[in-house]
């Protein structure tokens, strides 16, 4: 999983007593993209205006083809 197009300011994940568990100064992305998800199929996750949509890359031979799906 690899961030992509990095958005300014960071969070702070303070969640239970233990502070090795404790997270900060996380960067926060635009875009997810997942690698390899199936061979040859990338997985690019992003948000638009509050709804979360997704691309999926499938690349055969020299040949890409990209789609675009809308999660409800």
């Amino acid at each position: 999983m690899t961030g992509l197009a990095e958005l300014p300011g960071k969070s702070n994940y303070f969640i239970g007593n233990d502070p090795k568990k404790w997270r900060s100064n996380v960067p926060k992305y635009a875009k997810v993209k997942y690698t390899s998800v199936h061979p040859g199929v990338d997985l690019v996750y992003d948000g638009n205006q509050r709804q979360l949509s997704c691309r999926i890359d499938h690349f055969l031979v020299a040949d890409s083809m990209s789609w675009v799906c809308k999660l409800l």
